[in-house]
């Protein structure tokens, strides 16, 4: 018999607080607290009170509003704010206000709050302030010594910071010894009850300090998983905090760990949303104040329903190799257009899972839809697309997918004489990055490969100016990381030419091997298995000067270092961050590619042995809608024609120098309509290549016997594919 009840999450965001930064989420016995603080000055705050768990809610007066810009806060059983913020009296801060802790009652003035045992923290940051049941204010900051932290070069020059913990009753007297907890720097995350504090460093071990004085004791827990993110407690000790796949549970002084509340049924699992606060109340309800991708803010109550059968009426699996932020976005958005249906959804292998572990996932996978058991929706990454096709495991999606309002490029590009059996969801596009003029003199792939043979491959940057720029006769031509990088790259240029009908194009192959030989003698020599770039080097050590989320090939660039930029564009990053080049600088698909190459990403087809095609291409569907297109999330551009737009808009609005913004000359829109060829390589393809490509830097095979053994892999794939 299946048991019954479930959580079901519901959105209890006060009316108004939506456009504001959330400040406070507490749960205290029967009481709910919510406060918020507009985003413009004066940067009035806004305080919510509820008795009914969210359902309905008395906003508080807050008479100091705007005259403090609160930074953290925390309220007391009766309202009472307790608020760690500068003295701005309605405009910006601009640090030069009085920064204290301050004190105000429900509907009076802020007073500073000192003397007693209350710590000075004038010159000090506030790394958490918390109000534990009894109405114990927990702070935790960081102390300047000796005057004023400077930093230089990355070491402290004068001052120093002492992380600092208290734990006070109201009237600032100590309600714990603190004394013998192990302080890390900006690593502790602190929760309680009405019996315990809990102390949790970043490696997620827990200290227990009881409430009645005695000595902190380190208790040995440790919380697995733990993401030195937000943490909570409830009455019995037990730690609540995020994971991977959810929000766990670790039992008083346990290490084993429950997953409660999965991440892929509820709103804080989307990984366009940011988990700000949790809350977990008496009576078991949890609470989550979220942030979305366009900054909005959420509050989310989830109860547990005993009315409700333990899982909704309907069904959906999903089948992934690998995790997905942009599956995880479209599992969350399905929940409005599907509320009855679970989709299930595990990822096979993790991120750095063997070739083996992979063959055996696949030979499982063929086994199902061999049994007419597969999964409803596959998502087709690292899977053979047309050996899937050919053997009729995948269902024809013209009449199931609208692909009307995607880019041209990836609606036609997926389509074959046979029909449409997989749309991509994302995609990504190879482009070089150029200085306004030069892209004639760089217009061909030798021009490219003489300039890297030409120039330096390794320069000292100063890491005092690291956005300094060097003079063009000392720059690199490239900057490339690894032999991934380098693989990827001649994949790109070569990759829809290496394969015909026939077979392997074996002099298209030769001259990929022999560009790699001639690209790896110049960036990867030594005794460094091609894992890292000899192109540049900072202080020494080679691992700052080049260091962006958007990889160093491109911000390299961006920062004066190389000559010229490359991207395999997964997101606009890299296009944006060539404002700080200080010139205008253009984006041009990558020379001696096929004409609009591009590579389909999070591929998404239908099981044709499953029972609900309409529900999964629904799926499909809410992944190329606006909700998940609208956004990047690093595995691949929108394909949504909007999204993509609204995507590249949305960065160009982060670039706030106005200057530097007229030198970004990059057109993303054009970029995407000379669209044409979709690339779709067989694994068994590149991942021959790289090997070949690593033995060619090593000396162990030439550019020749590199293409011979390419040959033969591929003569028994093809044999094998019949």
């Amino acid at each position: 018999m299946q048991a019954a009840g479930r959580y079901v999450e519901t959105d209890i965001t006060p009316d108004g607080a939506q456009e504001m930064s959330t400040l406070l989420l507490q749960a205290n016995g029967d009481t709910l607290d919510f406060a918020g603080m507009e985003r413009e000055a004066p940067h009035a705050v806004h305080h919510w009170r509820s008795t009914d768990g969210g359902d309905s809610w008395t906003e508080q007066p807050v008479a100091w509003s705007g005259q403090i810009y609160p930074m953290r806060c925390a309220a007391a059983a009766d309202g009472t704010l307790y608020v760690y913020g500068e003295a701005t009296g309605g405009g910006e801060p601009d640090g030069q206000g009085e920064k204290a802790l301050w004190r105000a009652a429900p509907g009076g003035e802020a007073e500073r709050v000192q003397g007693s045992g209350w710590p000075d923290l004038s010159a000090s940051s506030v790394w958490e302030l918390k109000m534990l049941p009894g109405d114990r204010l927990l702070l935790s900051w960081m102390a300047e010594n000796d005057g004023p932290l400077v930093m230089v070069e990355g070491q402290p020059q004068t001052g120093s910071l002492t992380p600092q913990v208290l734990l006070l009753d109201k009237d600032g007297n100590p309600a714990a010894d603190t004394s013998g907890l192990q302080m890390e720097l900006f690593g502790n995350r602190f929760t309680g009850n009405a019996d315990q504090l809990f102390a949790v460093d970043s490696r997620g071990g827990v200290c227990a300090v009881p409430l009645s004085g005695a000595l902190s004791s380190l208790n040995g827990q440790t919380l697995d998983g733990y993401q030195a993110g937000v943490l909570a407690a409830d009455a019995a000790g037990n730690l609540y905090y995020p994971t991977d796949d959810g929000i766990s549970r670790a039992s008083a002084g346990g290490n084993l760990r429950e997953v409660v509340l999965e991440s892929g049924q509820y709103s804080f699992g989307d990984p366009m949303n940011g988990l700000e606060q949790l809350a977990v109340a008496e009576n078991g309800d949890f609470y989550t104040a979220l942030v979305g991708a366009d900054g909005s803010s959420r509050l989310c109550r989830i109860r547990f329903d005993a009315s409700l059968s333990s899982q909704p009426s309907g069904r959906l699996e999903v089948y992934s190799l690998y995790d997905s932020y942009t599956v995880r976005a479209a599992i969350s958005a399905f929940r409005a257009v599907s509320p009855d249906t679970l989709v299930e959804w595990q990822p096979a292998l993790d991120a750095d899972a063997t070739a083996q572990q992979k063959e055996d996932a696949l030979r499982a996978l063929n086994a199902r839809l061999a049994a007419g058991d597969g999964p409803d929706v596959l998502i087709l990454d690292g899977i053979d697309l047309d050996a899937l096709a050919g053997k009729g495991a995948l269902e024809e999606l013209s009449g199931l997918v609208d692909t009307g309002g995607l880019l041209p490029a990836v609606a036609k590009g997926m389509q074959t004489e046979e029909g449409l059996f997989a749309v991509p969801a994302r995609f990504s596009m190879p482009v070089l990055l150029l200085e306004q003029g030069e892209k004639e003199q760089f217009s061909n792939w030798d021009s490219i490969l003489a300039l890297a043979e030409s120039q330096p491959a390794q320069v000292t940057i100063d890491p005092a100016q690291p956005f300094g720029g060097l003079s063009k006769d000392s720059q690199p031509a490239l900057r490339l990381e690894n032999m991934d990088q380098l693989t990827g790259l001649l994949c790109n240029l070569y990759g829809s030419r290496l394969l015909t009908d026939s077979g392997l194009d074996r002099d298209t192959a030769l001259r990929l091997f022999e560009d790699g030989a001639r690209l790896a003698r110049v960036y990867f020599t030594g005794e460094n298995d091609g894992e890292a770039s000899a192109a540049l080097s900072a202080g020494g050590n080679g691992s700052q000067a080049g260091m962006s989320v958007d990889g160093g090939a491109s911000f390299s660039f961006s920062s004066g270092q190389t000559r010229i930029g490359y991207a395999d564009l997964t997101e606009f990053t890299p296009l944006g961050n060539t404002a700080l080049r200080g010139v205008p600088v253009e984006a041009v698909p990558l020379p001696g590619t096929q004409a609009g190459v591009w590579t389909p990403r999070v591929l998404a087809g239908i099981s044709a042995a499953s029972q609900q095609k309409e529900l999964a291409a629904q799926f499909i569907q809410t992944m190329l809608g606006e909700q998940v297109q609208n956004y990047t999330l690093g595995d691949g551009l929108p394909v949504l024609e909007s999204g993509f737009a609204n995507a590249w808009q949305r960065r160009m609005e982060e670039v706030q120098n106005y200057d530097g913004r007229k030198n970004v000359l990059a057109d993303p829109l054009a970029l995407a309509g000379a669209l044409d060829q979709p690339l779709l390589l067989p694994d068994l393809l590149t991942g021959t290549l790289a090997d070949c490509l690593e033995k060619c830097r090593t000396g162990e095979f030439t550019p020749r016997q590199a293409a011979d053994e390419l040959e033969k892999q591929m003569q028994l794939y093809f044999a094998e594919q019949g």
